[in-house]
């Protein structure tokens, strides 16, 4: 780490704030439109339809899709400075600010739509995570 520029280092948590955020939207947007009945005590989920099982699965592989644009201030610089420029770190930290910036103001209405969504779905949510299977 110590060959690492600041600025990179500096980048780092900013992009993990930009992954939290993405994924959080991301996650509850999965509960609210795939919900699962867990057993009491054990954290496994009951039985689950072969269809509700193949999403769930495509889900975890689409969830790097989710994430990719943390890597976009990362390209970006070296696209506008290339690699051997020292300034491509300094870029890639202003990046992920301004993604971040972008982000956050943008996730309260991500919330305020989630919100919206789960409202609607609620008793059918409210069914199938109470609803006793064997």
């Amino acid at each position: 780490m110590r060959h690492l520029p600041l600025a990179i280092l500096l980048a780092a948590p900013v992009q993990l704030l930009v992954a939290f955020l993405l994924l959080s939207l991301y996650g509850s947007l999965l509960s609210i439109c795939l919900p699962l009945r867990v057993a009491a005590g054990s954290l496994k989920p009951t039985k689950v339809p072969a269809t509700r099982t193949f999403l769930l699965v495509f889900s975890s592989f689409f969830s790097v899709v989710v994430a990719a644009p943390v890597i976009l201030p990362a390209l970006l610089a070296l696209v506008i400075a290339g690699e051997a420029n020292p300034r491509a770190a300094e870029l890639t930290l202003l990046f992920s600010v301004a993604e971040l910036a972008l982000l956050a103001a943008l996730y309260p209405f991500g919330l305020r739509r989630l919100g919206a969504l789960f409202q609607r779905r609620e008793k059918e949510i409210l069914q199938i995570v109470t609803q006793e299977v064997e």
